[in-house]
């Protein structure tokens, strides 16, 4: 109908009954509709039937917040492989607003082991932990492009997944997340100890360069390794 007024008031009539026709309006030309049908199926007792539709829709109107947190959300507690990869590639394309990427990067913070009260409601709708390897699978393309991205919350975040995850990540990346003095102390000093746990050619050059790093983290890490490598000379340096 061309009229938004009667587009609305079938859509919240939809959305009263728990029907899962009102998934018709997420594809509504105004975003602001598109987020009543989102509330209608994601808030308060959920439409599960049109949760799908929903979560299909990320990317759609996206920078409008309140339908983008619900078609995260909806990709988070549906917990498939290709909402898991949707979510990943959503952050990973890095276009939505630092506020989004923060969403998607909770998200995927609370894949395999969610918590009981919802994301964005904050009802208590608990889910079943995930098997980790899943999330491992779909981030392992994305990995490099994360760890290099400009917004430093999604760097570290991308850091703290593949250590956990156990996802081998490649030295050139490694080394270009330890040469960039804007990624912050703490993931510069997880990258040095990757680099040396898979060992970097070039790896006592680095240390050495780490000792007289301005972060205290990064110089701990190099210490750490000088002890493996050289007790006499970590020894000298600690003094």
């Amino acid at each position: 109908h061309e009229s938004a007024f009667v587009r609305t008031c079938a859509a919240l009539a939809l959305g009263r009954r728990g029907d899962a026709a009102v998934a018709a309006f997420l594809d509504d030309a105004d975003p602001v509709l598109a987020a009543d049908a989102a509330r209608a199926i994601h808030d308060d007792w959920m439409i599960p039937e049109a949760l799908p539709a929903l979560a299909a829709r990320l990317g759609k109107h996206r920078d409008h917040e309140p339908f983008t947190r619900r078609a995260l959300n909806a990709n988070h507690r549906l917990g498939t492989p290709e909402t898991a990869a949707r979510v990943v590639a959503f952050v990973a394309a890095g276009k939505a607003s630092n506020a989004l990427l923060d969403a998607g990067l909770e998200a995927l913070q609370h894949w395999t082991e969610p918590g009981k009260l919802d994301l964005v409601t904050g009802q208590y709708r608990p889910l079943d932990p995930r098997d980790p390897a899943v999330l491992a699978e779909v981030l392992k393309p994305h990995l490099d492009a994360l760890l290099t991205a400009k917004l430093a919350t999604v760097r570290s975040t991308a850091m703290e997944l593949g250590t956990e995850l156990k996802i081998p990540i490649a030295n050139e990346t490694l080394l270009a997340v330890f040469e960039n003095r804007e990624a912050g102390g703490a993931l510069r000093a997880t990258a040095l100890r990757s680099l040396a746990a898979q060992g970097a050619d070039g790896l006592d050059e680095l240390v050495f360069r780490a000792l007289d790093d301005p972060h205290e983290v990064v110089k701990i890490a190099a210490l750490e390794r000088l002890a493996e490598s050289n007790p006499d000379k970590a020894s000298k340096e600690i003094v």
